[in-house]
């Protein structure tokens, strides 16, 4: 498996205890990845921040991905699903640098 922490900047301790704080939420139901851990089971769906406006007429994004992070950990979810946040891309020197950090 790839280095993982060359691209990604995991969820805070802060941020995953708010998103995890309610009982039965997407968020509760939610793996959370961080730098020392191995990833070592299937996950229905995984979730990548990625926080680039470079390239795009919006100005800034930078806040983007934890803003549907809040919103989406509200969700109840209508069955039982694995889930993995991966956390953000770290933003390249580059748009393309970014864009190849996704693609891996």
């Amino acid at each position: 498996m790839k280095d993982l922490s060359l691209f990604l900047t995991p969820i805070s301790a802060d941020e995953i205890e708010t998103y995890q704080a309610k009982e039965n939420t997407l968020g509760s139901k939610t793996s959370f990845y961080q730098l020392e851990d191995e990833i070592d089971k299937e996950y229905a769906l995984a979730l990548i921040g990625v926080a680039e406006s470079r390239g795009s007429e919006v100005k800034s994004v930078k806040n983007a991905p934890n803003y549907v992070r809040e919103q989406f950990y509200k969700l109840y979810p209508s069955q039982k699903i694995s889930l993995l946040d991966l956390g953000n891309i770290k933003q390249g020197e580059e748009v393309t640098d970014t864009y190849f950090a996704l693609a891996m």
